[in-house]
């Protein structure tokens, strides 16, 4: 069943184009209702004029079957003779099918020309009939009356109307509630925009924020500030901003806010893709496509608000985008060796998209191509839609390169880290030899030389041993417990058997699947020898033990000897200057090996006392996680 509004609709289509075979009068949308529309008149023209009299209408313009014109034009005029048989006010609503800037209805009155109506892009949209839709112009019917309403369409240079002539409507049969569903057929491209000027902020927002961590690092400034225009355009194509305390100036000056998207864009490619250094060409190509393009805008500013120079201001435009053509032609093959290399391929396939965009935003607004949903789906949000892909595209490229960035900061310091630990078990094996050689210099001197021959023996095994651990950065458990016995043997060898020692391992202990550092049980037991055992009258001993628990290596290395408090006082009495540099640089191993490899060793010393409160030796607990 046909609701009352469609038939109206549907009648006054099979009236329209009627037209174009015979200049008819024109019933819309129904006989009934009293609304005729007798002709429609153009007159193309250079300036738009207030005055009736000099415009200068010439002969009927019927509505081809088309409704477009054959040859699109920059301005035109339309007259509608409209006739009102109802005594009653009512309005119509004329809808024009392309965007238009400027669109002004006026009514003859004394010679001159009122402005009754207003619609068009460029319009506050305080001023439209219908918020939200610049395409719709509603125009007021007298009661009773015929009347005259010219209409004058307008659009920049460079652009050209195609289809100037509206579908015209009853406004009895517009309701509030039915204009929803019949005009609010701009909404969608509304609310599309409104979505790209969302993820434009958010990108702008976080490439800023990064930028400022790093220094006000430039790739991702610049990322920031191209988005942010990409934000502020957005805006302007809702007339969001129009709604702002500065009015107006939206309107002047947006339609330089995207031009300055792609300057950002270049400076953002040459920073990102390091030209200056990899490639100086396509960096010296950029930035003279960066300085022509400035200045382009600048001329174009230049001509339409100081010299009032619409022609010149027009090549200013025309130079912009051909050399935006030039760049967006070559960049994409200037980035073909970049597409495999794991960062700068977001850089590389973004450049293609915004080619391809480029590409046929030109072809719509050029060659007159139609796009699918044009009726709400401006050829803008093409180039909208293209640099949202580049933010996201340009978002993962950035936030890889900083993750590699912080990669190879890490990678570095661990080169360093190892470097040093190379360096400290550099100096623990002199510092070892050096102790060992004194020994054998010992019996030497001492006439011993059973003893020197032994000890020469012993010393020769360990020092293999030795040498084939200093290369490596861990070696078994089993492997550091057999130096570590041969060390032992060599001691109690050089201070006269006046110790002797165990080590005790655990059952549960996989020795040979175990690693440790080399050489990081032996300055402690080098310790208790030296400045525990040593300085009593009676044999000593040195106890190893090795636990596991759980994921836990605990090694600990007891002695029987004075303790740490009267060894320090000992050795003050004496002047002895000897020093255990092994503790020391094992302490220092330990740092560093958990810088390197995150293992958080702990060492722990604790003073064994007697029941009367006199040391009895001391404990050195070290504790591992496998």
């Amino acid at each position: 069943m046909f609701k009352i509004k469609n038939i109206g609709l549907f009648v006054g289509l099979l009236c329209w184009l009627n037209l174009a075979s015979a200049q008819q009068m024109l019933s819309f949308p129904l006989p009934e209702e009293g609304i005729s529309i007798q002709n429609y008149v153009q007159w193309q023209g250079v300036e738009r004029s207030s005055v009736f009299d000099p415009i200068g209408f010439k002969g009927l313009f019927s509505i081809p079957n088309s409704a477009s014109l054959s040859t699109p034009i920059q301005q035109v005029w339309l007259r509608m003779v409209i006739r009102n048989t109802v005594a009653k006010d009512t309005f119509i609503n004329a809808f024009f099918e392309q965007s238009i800037w400027d669109i002004s209805a006026f009514r003859s009155k004394q010679g001159a020309l009122k402005e009754i109506a207003k619609a068009g892009f460029r319009t506050d949209p305080n001023q439209l009939a219908y918020r939200g839709n610049e395409q719709l112009l509603q125009i007021t019917l007298r009661a009773a009356q015929t009347d005259t309403v010219y209409i004058y369409l307008r659009v920049l240079e460079g652009a050209s109307i195609k289809r100037p002539f509206p579908k015209v409507y009853s406004g009895n049969f517009i309701p509030a509630n039915a204009y929803k569903q019949q005009f609010l057929t701009k909404e969608p491209g509304r609310w599309f925009a409104f979505f790209i000027a969302g993820i434009s902020l958010f990108i702008a927002i976080f490439t800023a924020f990064k930028s400022l961590v790093n220094g006000w690092e430039k790739a991702n400034l610049y990322c920031a500030l191209m988005f942010f225009s990409n934000f502020i355009d957005c805006l302007n194509q809702t007339h969001a901003l129009q709604l702002l305390p500065f009015g107006q100036m939206p309107l002047r000056f947006g339609l330089w806010i995207n031009e300055l998207t792609p300057i950002l864009m270049l400076l953002l490619y040459r920073e990102f893709l390091n030209t200056r250094k990899e490639r100086p060409w396509l960096y010296w190509l950029m930035s003279i496509g960066i300085s022509l393009l400035f200045l382009t805008i600048v001329l174009d500013v230049a001509f339409t608000h100081l010299f009032h120079n619409l022609v010149l201001a027009k090549k200013a435009e025309s130079g912009f985008e051909t050399i935006m053509l030039v760049h967006q032609g070559i960049l994409p093959f200037a980035f073909l060796p970049y597409l495999r290399h794991p960062i700068y391929r977001y850089a590389a396939w973004s450049s293609w998209v915004l080619l391809l965009a480029f590409v046929l935003f030109l072809l719509v607004i050029r060659g007159g191509w139609e796009l699918p949903f044009q009726i709400w789906f401006q050829p803008i949000y093409l180039l909208f839609i293209a640099i949202t892909l580049d933010g996201v595209l340009f978002s993962m490229a950035l936030t890889q390169r900083d993750r590699q960035i912080a990669l190879d900061k890490v990678r570095l310091e661990q080169q360093s880290t190892a470097s040093e630990l190379k360096a400290l078990r550099a100096q623990m094996n002199p510092h070892f030899i050096f102790n060992c050689l004194n020994s054998i210099k010992s019996f030497t001197l001492n006439k011993d030389s059973a003893s020197a021959s032994l000890y020469l023996t012993k010393f020769s095994r360990l020092i293999r041993q030795v040498l084939e651990n200093s290369s490596s950065e861990k070696i078994t458990l089993s492997n550091e417990l057999s130096t570590l016995q041969l060390y032992l043997e060599m001691e109690k060898l050089r201070v006269g058997d006046k110790f002797d020692y165990e080590i005790l391992l655990d059952p549960d202990v996989e020795a040979e699947f175990i690693e440790v550092p080399p050489m990081l049980i032996q300055p402690y037991a080098e310790n208790a020898i030296w400045h525990g055992i040593l300085h009593k009258t009676e044999k000593g001993k040195v106890s190893i033990v090795i636990q596991q628990t759980d994921d836990t290596l605990v090694i600990r290395v007891v002695d029987d000897g004075v303790g740490r408090k009267k060894a320090a006082e000992l050795k003050s009495r004496s002047g002895a200057k000897h020093k255990s540099f092994g503790m020391q640089i094992t302490a220092e191993r330990l740092s560093i090996i958990k810088q390197l490899y995150g293992i958080e060793a702990s060492l722990h010393f604790e003073d064994l006392f007697d029941r009367n409160g006199f040391g009895i030796g001391t404990k050195v607990t070290l504790t591992l996680p496998l």
